[in-house]
């Protein structure tokens, strides 16, 4: 297949990629609410697809965790892992603050 539009993408560094890792799919890992080690990922990740990238793997460990392994590259002076994890921390904050913020009368938020 000739696809000009799918050569142009592929051919693009891949600047950021992402991956989610699947965690309990079989449900015979079963943790009561209350273990200590209910909000753990099991692991994963990978490096960065471009070397002047990130990779990210993410996991949904329960209903109030979301567990990130972050990846660069040290050779790389425009990236940084910790910068990349604390920049997706807050904004995480922010759209939770967004979403529990009070409702006004004409369903806009009041956050601003």
């Amino acid at each position: 297949m000739d696809d000009q539009f799918l050569k142009k993408v592929l051919s693009d560094p891949w600047r950021l990629s992402t991956s989610q890792t699947p965690i309990n799919q079989t449900g015979r890992l079963s943790l009561p609410a209350d273990h200590p080690d209910i909000d753990r990922g099991c692991g994963g990740g990978f490096g960065p697809v471009d070397k002047n990238g990130y990779g990210v793997s993410y996991i949904f460990a329960s209903d109030n965790c979301i567990c990130l392994h972050i990846s660069s590259s040290f050779g790389c002076p425009d990236t940084s892992s910790e910068r990349f994890a604390r920049t997706i921390g807050l904004a995480l904050n922010r759209i939770r603050a967004l979403v529990s913020a009070p409702r006004l009368s004409s369903g806009v938020s009041d956050i601003y």
